[in-house]
């Protein structure tokens, strides 16, 4: 979870996608009915019930409401705001006039909208050959997410944003998390940010340790060039003796772009990296356990 490579820890700023706004509908109350009577929503919107005439206390009459609604509807009350998070069937009528006709229903569709009420769930990690791979399980409607690593037993902080698709897991690749350390880790997610809508984090509840670095046949004369690059880069190296290696390529957020298994020989080898497609940024490049080394493309 270690972000700082060599040049220290880099903490990411929480940014996130903007989900679209909800939408609000008006049902108007006079005598003597409402106007529409019968509406259909997404869920997540908002319906403003405005009073234009008479009284017509406005009650709920079916069970699909999370609580009973009753609002007067007169001169002295004349708006009611609500907040359909759920799909469903929601009806209601005038408590004075449903009898003649008075009623009305809200039918809201799509799935449940987003929820910040509580924290995502299910938060595990699993090792695998070169990285640790951290999953947990968003609420849904989610835009992003922000995983925060935490060194133990005190260090650094450093934390990293999910804002594409998959939103439920993130990999921390062992050279940048540091060989032999120990993490514990607790995840948020957004619904939007415009309002600004974001979760609880999970508590720092799963922790895991980080191999001790194997040993390599890898000499430390790794050069990698032209830096910057635009769309190719070489890299450089020397080994002992014939053998294979990993090669990967994360950007700056710790986001796996490349991986591949090449075959190196005994004395100097040169491997060439097609960066044709990588966006204008900052890139680091392992090969094996080794200390990532850093190139940039420009355009």
């Amino acid at each position: 979870m270690r972000l700082n490579y060599k040049a220290g820890i880099l903490v990411l700023t929480m940014f996130m996608a903007t989900a679209a706004m909800a939408t609000v509908h008006t049902v108007t109350v006079q005598n003597f009915f409402y106007s529409p009577s019968s509406l259909t929503i997404n869920a997540g919107d908002t319906v403003r019930f405005q009073w234009v005439s008479g009284s017509h206390p406005t009650v709920s009459t079916s069970g699909d409401w999370v609580t009973p609604v009753f609002f007067p509807m007169n001169s002295g009350s004349p708006l009611a705001t609500l907040v359909f998070p759920n799909p469903g069937t929601y009806n209601y009528l005038c408590d004075v006039h449903g009898g003649s006709g008075m009623v009305g229903s809200i039918t809201v569709t799509g799935p449940p909208a987003c929820s910040i009420a509580s924290a995502p769930t299910g938060q595990a990690h699993t090792n695998l050959s070169n990285r640790v791979q951290l999953n947990w399980s968003p609420q849904s409607g989610a835009v992003a997410c922000q995983v925060q690593g935490k060194s133990l037993p005190t260090g650094p902080q450093p934390s990293v944003n999910i804002l594409a698709a998959p939103l439920n897991t993130s990999n921390v690749p062992y050279a940048v998390a540091g060989a032999g350390t120990s993490w514990t880790w607790r995840v948020r997610c957004a619904c939007s940010i415009t309002p600004l809508q974001v979760s609880p984090y999970t508590v720092y509840g799963d922790t895991f340790s980080i191999p001790l670095a194997r040993e390599s046949q890898l000499e430390r004369s790794e050069l990698i060039f032209p830096n910057p690059a635009q769309d190719q880069v070489q890299v450089s190296f020397e080994t002992e003796s014939s053998t294979t290696a990993n090669l990967n390529i994360f950007d700056i957020a710790g986001q796996r772009m490349e991986s591949r298994l090449v075959a190196v020989t005994e004395g100097a080898n040169l491997v060439s990296i097609d960066v044709s497609k990588y966006q204008n940024g900052v890139y680091f490049l392992q090969i094996d356990q080794h200390e990532p080394l850093t190139f940039n493309v420009i355009r």
